[in-house]
């Protein structure tokens, strides 16, 4: 009897000391979710994935965890990330109206428009009544009704010259693009006129591009400038881009890309050859391309470009730094030039974009270029 007594009192020793600990921790985890919740609502991404991985690390199945990540992985940009944790999610609980209705904003955030009408639907065939779902249907049929069919494109750059004095240039485009199939599919129409050495040409062009879900990509187009002084006749070009990994869960997509043109002038042709790669990671990327400069009648020459792009604390605005070292053609004279360049852009709401750029170029045995160029999107 008296060891049961003990046994007994040693069993509510330890009930009475494991409870609160349970309690402790339930409340811990709440704390941090609530914490989670409002680092994502202040925009402070970084933060509210950190908070979670806290939360993570103690219990890597917390199902609250790992929807908010996915939440604040698509509201970050970062879609890969959040369409590889809501699979997970999905493949455990299949039923959840939750995960559901993240995965239906996920698409929403892609422009998916059918894809994210079918999982709110899917949540009101069985809870009609769920006003979240009623929420995002009626979001995604007003993006459907309101989609930006229109962009228009204009700007303008002026360079100036050192080691060499000439005449300064001139350059300024405008274009207009018409999207299709939920902004999939474009075609566009570009006009520039171009002033150098005193003179001036006018260059038109007609192009498309087409998206092919989310793993590739292509662009085609075709220009040419009526009675050139020192701009090419004709001008080809097309290429593309293929994403060589598929699993979303990947810290970052990698591509394969390829940019081809061939440019017809008076005296002789020029093809252009670059293969290059890409890796994204949420809003950055950074990409690389040998170029290859095949001439009628002279010799092959190569190069070589790489860019960065990034944001800025504030989503809204980007920047950009690039160098090259590749052959650059000029009234029908092709030698290597060495380039550096670097801009920002700023998204004013969703239909405006302002940008602001600066380009070095150091043509070899010849003059350096200074160009500054600003140019403005508005869609409609």
């Amino acid at each position: 009897m008296r060891l049961f007594h003990r046994f007994a009192q040693l069993w509510l020793v330890t009930l009475c000391s494991f409870v609160p600990c349970q309690l402790f921790a339930a409340e811990e985890t709440s704390d941090g979710l609530e914490r989670a919740r409002h680092e994502a609502e202040a925009g402070q991404y970084d933060s509210a994935l950190s908070s979670l991985q806290r939360i993570l690390a103690k219990d890597s199945l917390n199902f609250d965890a790992r929807l908010l990540r996915a939440r604040v992985h698509a509201w970050s940009k970062d879609y890969q990330a959040a369409g590889g944790e809501l699979r997970r999610l999905a493949a455990k609980h299949p039923e959840n109206a939750e995960v559901h209705l993240a995965q239906g904003y996920l698409y929403y955030y892609q422009s998916q428009w059918k894809e994210a009408k079918s999982e709110f639907t899917s949540i009101l065939s069985s809870h009609p009544d769920d006003e979240d779902a009623q929420k995002g249907l009626a979001t995604v049929r007003d993006a459907e009704r309101n989609i930006l069919a229109w962009r228009v494109d204009g700007g303008l750059e002026f360079s100036n010259f050192s080691r060499r004095t000439q005449t300064s240039w001139n350059d300024e485009f405008l274009q207009v693009t018409r999207f299709f199939r939920n902004g999939t599919m474009a075609v566009h129409g570009h006009l520039e006129r171009i002033e150098e050495f005193s003179l001036v040409d006018l260059y038109y062009e007609a192009g498309m591009d087409q998206r092919f879900a989310q793993r590739a990509y292509g662009y085609a187009y075709a220009g040419g400038t009526p009675d050139p002084h020192f701009r090419p006749t004709w001008r080809l070009g097309g290429g593309g881009g293929v994403r060589v990994n598929s699993d979303e869960k990947d810290w970052a997509s990698f591509w394969i890309l390829l940019d081809t043109r061939y440019d017809v002038y008076s005296t002789l042709d020029i093809g252009t050859v670059a293969p290059g790669i890409r890796m994204e990671h949420i809003a950055w990327a950074i990409d690389g391309s040998g170029i290859g400069l095949y001439q009628s009648h002279a010799k092959t020459l190569y190069g070589w470009r790489a860019r960065l792009e990034g944001p800025f604390p504030q989503h809204e605005w980007s920047f950009y730094l690039g160098a090259a070292n590749s052959p650059e053609t000029v009234i029908r004279s092709t030698v290597n030039t060495f380039t550096l360049l670097g801009g920002i852009s700023a998204d004013i709401g969703p239909r405006h974009t302002i940008r602001l750029g600066y380009t070095r170029d150091d043509r070899e045995n010849s003059y350096i270029r200074h160009a500054i160029n600003v140019s403005f999107a508005q869609r409609f």
